[in-house]
């Protein structure tokens, strides 16, 4: 083992990142990465070695490389999630295989409980991003732990403390000045608080609180008062002043209180507030870092999300939405039990393990049924309802199944139905599988996936609230997705925050009949491009020669710009087709410059375009590169184009 040298021990500090990599170039490399945190890291060249030091240290983050001899990232990984004392810990994944996805190496990460896996050569900054999002959680998770034990013991030793009022009450004789006390007074304060001749002047603040003057009928004052004994107490003394028509004093009482107990009590109480307020801090950091932040460009979808804490803090309500290798959408939407950091810690994984079995999964019923599983055998005791729907965006057909998750609600031309569809219990609660019910979205129609805070309020039936969630949605037929949700929200929770949190997905697809593609210029995405290029066709009743030569093409011309274009470390590829009097046109665009073939490599790829397609017309600039091919389709084909039947 070895690590990187730090100033001070601080014990409010995270625990160190454990770097766990074979190769020493790569261990340097990682850990220069990590340098500007100015946090400790400690490397591990073999997973035996990090296993070794997880037996008795804590971490903040496991960077893992996945390919090492003997012991691989995956093996490791497992051993990790299996012990009860590292199985919280977060995993990144890194890998130089830039053929890992293919491999099915991205989706067996994943599986084995990592929150991200990262191919080589990887984004500096992101890597950081991520790494000090996980330290600080770490951090105040710790925090968070140490006050929760303090609190406690506090509490136990306030547990044996008497709950009784403490209070002893007093007289001044105003003609002879001698103070009487009750017979509690001795016992509470020691007997050295009476003087011989019973006047009391144990008390600094005596004389000041029993002097008439300035006149007034009644006075009181909390002070601490060391008694004999050492200790500290906090008092609450009340003196009363009877006095007669002229004003003179006829009498003086009142009472001396210790309230050292409740004083105590008091700041337990605000302590423990100030915990609360803290895990929810924690917690909300966390749902933030997880939740998406922009959803996928869908073709023919207009798609809008939102995630509304509950008034009294962040809960474990979860959506997420993908574009498959399939070319289809996986929305998903979720709701795990409870609040604060466990809830929204399950919600994590159960998220990260639904995108994870979508990658093996085409089945919206065994995607639930495989995270259930998951959940029985790792987590155990989850109570967690979901629904998953997969959209074809180009046709409109739609497959959906839900663990005990209330109906998506469709609106077509002003009419909403909830989808009908047999519910089986929440995930962690049986083994029952799932059933797929399929529907169709049509052009111009709005999906909505929700969770139940959006529709259950005290005082009111659910069957009212589901059918104004209906009468709401149907007046925005002609909304964009974005707002159709903003005003869902106000008319739904018009009082403010909700009492439990809400999450909900809006998909509204186009009535539009061209092809607008637009994703992450990486080579992961060619194959959902071919998929919707090739069902865009297939609508049109384009000849299978032509469907098969124009998919060709487009993904040759997609590859150059996912491969080719140059510079686009963060670039996108674009994709634009219509039909039109039985021609295709389709122009794809990138954010780069083509290198010439001699230093690319290749190039064979554009004689195919050409050989594909009546033409070819490339532009390139300082915008971007954009590559415009022309088809014609077969006299066969179904229909003449978009513009005709608009």
């Amino acid at each position: 083992m070895s690590e990187t040298a730090v100033a001070s021990v601080d014990p409010e500090v995270a625990g160190p990142i454990l770097v766990v990599d074979d190769r020493e170039d790569s261990l340097r490399a990682v850990c220069a990465v990590l340098e500007p945190l100015g946090h400790r890291v400690v490397a591990a060249r073999s997973g035996d070695e990090a296993l070794r030091y997880l037996l008795h240290e804590h971490v903040s983050v496991i960077l893992l490389d996945v390919n090492m001899p003997g012991l691989d990232g995956f093996s490791t990984a497992a051993l990790i999630k299996r012990r009860p004392r590292t199985r919280d810990i977060p995993i990144i994944f890194l890998t130089a295989d830039r053929d890992a996805s293919e491999r099915g190496q991205i989706q067996l990460g994943y599986s084995s409980g990592a929150v991200d896996f990262l191919v080589k050569p990887f984004d500096a900054w992101a890597l950081v991003s991520k790494v000090s999002v996980f330290i600080e959680l770490h951090r105040r998770a710790g925090q968070l732990k140490r006050r929760i034990d303090e609190l406690q013991a506090s509490q136990a030793a306030l547990s044996d403390a008497q709950r009784i009022a403490r209070l002893a009450h007093f007289h001044i004789d105003t003609s002879t000045g001698v103070t009487t006390w009750s017979d509690s007074a001795a016992q509470l304060f020691g007997q050295e608080v009476l003087t011989s001749n019973g006047h009391a002047t144990a008390f600094p603040f005596w004389h000041a609180l029993v002097d008439p003057q300035p006149t007034r009928a009644f006075d009181q004052l909390q002070t601490h008062w060391t008694a004999a004994d050492g200790s500290t107490l906090t008092l609450v003394a009340r003196v009363e002043f009877v006095r007669d028509r002229s004003g003179r004093v006829q009498s003086i009482s009142g009472t001396l209180q210790d309230i050292t107990e409740h004083d105590e009590t008091r700041r337990a109480l605000v302590a423990t507030t100030g915990l609360l307020q803290r895990e929810q801090e924690t917690a909300r950091l966390l749902q933030s870092a997880m939740v998406p932040k922009v959803l996928p460009e869908a073709p023919c979808l207009d798609l809008a999300a939102l995630y509304l804490p509950a008034e009294v803090g962040v809960g474990g309500d979860w959506f997420d939405a993908s574009i498959q290798p399939d070319g289809r959408v996986l929305l998903a939407i979720g709701d795990v039990a409870g609040h604060g950091i466990a809830a929204a810690t399950t919600m994590n994984e159960i998220r990260i393990a639904t995108r994870a079995f979508s990658l093996t999964e085409s089945s919206p019923s065994r995607i639930l049924h495989k995270v259930n599983s998951f959940s029985r055998s790792t987590r155990g005791a989850d109570f967690v309802t979901a629904l998953i729907v997969m959209l074809d965006p180009v046709t409109g057909e739609a497959t959906v199944a839900s663990a005990g998750h209330p109906p998506p609600l469709v609106v077509h031309e002003g009419s909403a139905e909830f989808i009908d569809m047999r519910v089986t219990p929440p995930i962690g609660v049986s083994v029952a599988e799932p059933h797929d019910e399929n529907f169709v979205l049509e052009p111009g129609g709005t999906l909505l996936l929700y969770t139940d805070g959006l529709v259950e309020r005290r005082n009111s039936s659910m069957d009212a609230r589901m059918v104004q969630l209906a009468e709401v949605l149907a007046a925005e037929t002609d909304s964009a997705a974005a707002t159709a949700v903003d005003h869902l929200v106000a008319r739904m929770l018009p009082e403010g925050p909700p009492s439990d949190d809400v999450a909900l997905i809006a998909v509204k697809r186009s009535t539009d009949r061209t092809l607008h593609i637009r994703l992450p210029a990486v080579s992961t995405n060619l194959a959902p491009i071919r998929a919707l290029m090739r069902r865009w066709l297939a609508g049109f009743g384009a000849p299978d020669a032509d469907i098969h030569d124009i998919v060709l093409a487009v993904g040759e011309l997609a590859s150059n710009a996912c491969t080719h274009a140059s510079p686009m470390a963060t670039g996108t590829v674009t994709i634009d087709a219509e039909l039109v009097d039985g021609v295709v046109r389709v122009t794809v665009s990138d954010q780069g410059r083509w290198r010439p073939p001699l230093d690319r490599g290749g190039g064979r790829g554009l004689k195919i375009v050409h050989a594909l397609v009546d033409s070819l017309v490339i532009d390139s600039g300082d915008e971007g590169t954009r590559a415009h091919i022309v088809r014609t389709l077969a006299p066969s084909s179904k229909e003449t184009g978009a513009n005709d039947e608009r």
